[in-house]
């Protein structure tokens, strides 16, 4: 997978109230990420490659969004994805990100 290609777009949505960590499995290239939920200071989210120790490949910063009352967030990346060889893992701030949605090709 050197680039988009045909294969369907996948949306893939976690509660993330009832675990904090997130693993898409197998080589997936990321387009897009939402997430909605209660940060109330700046903090950072780390896509990270394979698992837990693996390389940081995409750092997000959360930012309190007053008129909302939360934390609402969607990153679109380029048109050819952000690559993660060996799956995505994330780990998430307990009672602050209520859920998160992940757009990809690929996965296991």
């Amino acid at each position: 997978m050197s680039e988009a290609d045909s294969r369907p777009l996948i949306c893939k949505t976690f509660d993330t109230r009832s675990s904090t960590t997130i693993t898409i499995s197998g080589r997936i290239r990321l387009f897009a990420f939402s997430s909605v939920g209660t940060v109330t200071a700046t903090k950072t989210l780390n896509f990270k490659n394979g698992d837990r120790s693996g390389d940081v490949i995409l750092p997000i910063n959360t930012q309190y969004n007053s008129g909302w009352g939360g934390y609402i967030n969607l990153s679109r990346y380029s048109p050819s994805g952000i690559l993660f060889p060996d799956g995505l893992f994330v780990d998430f701030f307990p009672g602050e990100i209520t859920n998160a949605s992940f757009f990809y090709q690929g996965g296991g």
